[in-house]
């Protein structure tokens, strides 16, 4: 794991240095972005710490510990806007692979090998009998196919396409609006990045209790509102300092969002698909990023930014219906209603009654997956 973690931080370093000396040379650049696309170490970097807590058992921490990416995103983002502005967009590229060569020791640092062997009984120490009353995990694959075959995950992974369609958004066409449309300097864009990570720091100190609460999914679908609220401003406001305060919004779909995955992460640990779950749901994330900056841009081509950024805002508001749903008809659940003050039935019901039955032994084999409709559950309802 460090070995496949350091090749890929050498290749993405080395990636970018290339792509900036040889600009002119289509084939280099072109190559160049595949490779830094393939060698990314987020989803790496994310499930070796998760992992690390867990095996500590402090895995509920995993959110507070993202705190410090904020706080560094808020710190960094207007001082390298200063820096574009003096010196030029490729010296933020010449200055990206020293910095992800002196944060390499730091991570390697992590306790990865005792983490991933956490757990884990030698064969001799246990008896006979113990082996034989112990279920025999299926392959890897088999798991991870079983899994993802249960309709909660696949209403994850459906969720966190539309997450990334809102980062593509917001990291691809928000800049341009704010350069092109509102002329912001250098210094408001990296600003605008601060606004985005501010709410992050004080969020992730308590994101993992508020997600609790909220319930995942419930949690999922008001990043949905979040989205619609912050396209919203792109439509009425006239100056890119009146945009920040919607900014904002991307710092609460975010920190939910990790939060989420953090959780779904510590509840596979047992499966042994931790890493492997991290990966998916961001995988699902770069798929919704692609997404919009490849099908995006025809919209904008066809209407304009102001107008396909109210598109995307309705869009994501009819997203968040299911929120508002929730949030004003009763039904089984845990979530807070405004019609009876009172805690009120949720849409996660059935969803996580499924995930209790599909991951109880059936048939002597620890991993069969079942699902089930509670009893009393509308089919709308599930």
């Amino acid at each position: 794991r460090r070995l496949v973690f350091a090749t890929c931080v050498f290749v993405n370093a080395g990636s970018v240095m290339l792509m900036v000396s040889f600009p002119k040379h289509v084939a280099s650049q072109a190559l160049c972005l595949a490779l830094i696309g393939l060698s990314d170490t987020g989803s790496l970097l994310d499930a070796f710490i998760i992992r690390s807590l867990t095996s500590l058992g402090a895995g509920k921490c995993a959110p507070g510990c993202r705190a410090f990416g904020a706080l560094s995103w808020c710190t960094c983002a207007p001082l390298f806007g200063l820096v574009q502005e003096a010196c030029g967009v490729r010296a933020l590229f010449l200055m990206y692979s020293p910095f992800l060569a002196l944060s390499l020791p730091v991570c390697l640092s992590l306790p990865i090998d005792r983490a991933y062997s956490a757990g884990s009984t030698s064969p001799d120490a246990v008896t006979e009998d113990a082996q034989a009353q112990v279920p025999k995990r299926p392959p890897f694959a088999t798991r991870l196919r079983l899994a993802v075959r249960q309709p909660r995950w696949l209403g994850y992974m459906s969720v966190f396409v539309l997450v990334g369609f809102q980062y593509g958004l917001g990291f691809t066409y928000s800049f341009i609006f704010l350069k092109h449309d509102l002329h912001a300097s250098g210094l408001l864009i990296g600003l605008s990045l601060t606004a985005q990570a501010a709410i992050e720091v004080p969020l992730f100190s308590v994101a993992g209790r508020f997600v609790r609460a909220l319930g995942t999914h419930t949690a999922m679908i008001s990043c949905m509102a979040a989205a619609a609220i912050r396209f919203s401003g792109y439509v009425v406001v006239s100056s890119g300092w009146l945009l920040l305060p919607f900014e904002v919004a991307h710092g609460y779909v975010f920190a939910v969002a990790y939060t989420v995955i953090a959780i779904l992460a510590e509840e596979t640990t047992d499966d042994g698909l931790q890493a492997s779950m991290v990966g998916l749901l961001n995988s699902c994330t770069q798929a919704g990023r692609i997404a919009a900056v490849a099908g995006w841009g025809l919209v904008i081509e066809r209407v304009g930014m102001r107008p396909a950024f109210g598109i995307a805002s309705a869009l994501f508001a009819i997203a968040a219906l299911p929120l508002c749903l929730q949030l004003l008809v009763p039904v089984d659940g845990h979530s807070f209603s405004f019609r009876t003050g009172t805690r009120a039935p949720s849409f996660n019901l059935a969803f996580e009654r499924s995930r209790e039955a599909s991951m109880a032994p059936a048939n002597g084999e620890a991993f069969a997956m079942a699902e089930v409709r509670p009893k009393n559950t509308p089919t709308s309802h599930v």
